[in-house]
């Protein structure tokens, strides 16, 4: 059960360097990353500023 455990955690974790990586690699090209929210507003993330 805990190797189980290990690979889903490991599976989330790159993942989300997956995701880092494109977002980071759109903001060097100049774009936004954009949040909306549930009213359909939209705001840039600014995680990266």
């Amino acid at each position: 059960m805990r190797v189980l455990t290990e690979l889903k955690y490991a599976e989330v974790f790159k993942n989300a360097i997956k995701l880092y990586d494109g977002i980071l690699t759109e903001i060097e090209k100049g774009n936004e990353f954009l949040i909306r929210d549930k009213d359909g507003n939209g705001s840039s993330f600014r995680m990266f500023l």
